[in-house]
């Protein structure tokens, strides 16, 4: 019983060779039809070795890209936690303490006038990033003392200003203005 060998034979330059016929075989046909007989390599075999080759280099350049990465957010903490241990926090309070009827500890910032409780809620932010990342002693004490002097400036606002600040806190300058409205 013989095997299907495809619909109908094909012949000319492309024309694939059936896997029973050799060069030997095909030694008769013109010079034309000479191209089919030279040697083919396997595609299948070729491309698999081709393509884990791409994997490991793929893979060493996506470790390559994760160290990098590491490397430069470990030196970010670390220039975050030497700027953020630098500020006066009692400085970067003066507006919300202000602005709840109480005095102020120590002066405000003079270059941020305008954004003094904005440049306290960032520095707030950065000390819970920070401390969250490398768990640092100073940034956990300074974030506390900071959340228990705005917790003080609410309960402030609450009993100073009862029309407009019941649970606000806040250092936008002339709040009361703004929130009385």
């Amino acid at each position: 019983m013989a095997g299907y060998a495809g619909a109908r034979p094909r012949s000319g330059t492309l024309a694939p060779r059936r896997r029973d016929e050799t060069p030997v075989a095909r030694r008769g046909v013109d010079r034309s039809d000479r191209a089919a007989d030279l040697p083919r390599r396997s595609l299948r075999g070729a491309t698999a070795v081709r393509s884990r080759r791409r994997q490991g280099r793929v893979g060493l350049m996506v470790v390559g890209i994760v160290v990098v990465f590491l490397l430069g957010l470990f030196s970010l903490t670390q220039t975050v936690r030497v700027s953020a241990t630098e500020y006066d926090v009692d400085r970067l309070i003066a507006p919300y303490r202000k602005e709840a009827g109480l005095t102020p500890r120590a002066d405000s910032y003079p270059n941020w006038s305008g954004l003094d409780g904005h440049i306290g809620g960032h520095y707030l932010s950065a000390l819970a990033i920070n401390y969250a990342a490398t768990k640092n002693a100073e940034c956990k004490k300074r974030m506390e003392y900071m959340i228990a002097e705005l917790k003080a400036c609410q309960r402030a606002n609450t009993t100073n200003h009862p029309a407009w600040g019941a649970g606000y806190v806040g250092g936008v300058p002339g709040s009361e203005a703004v929130w009385s409205t």
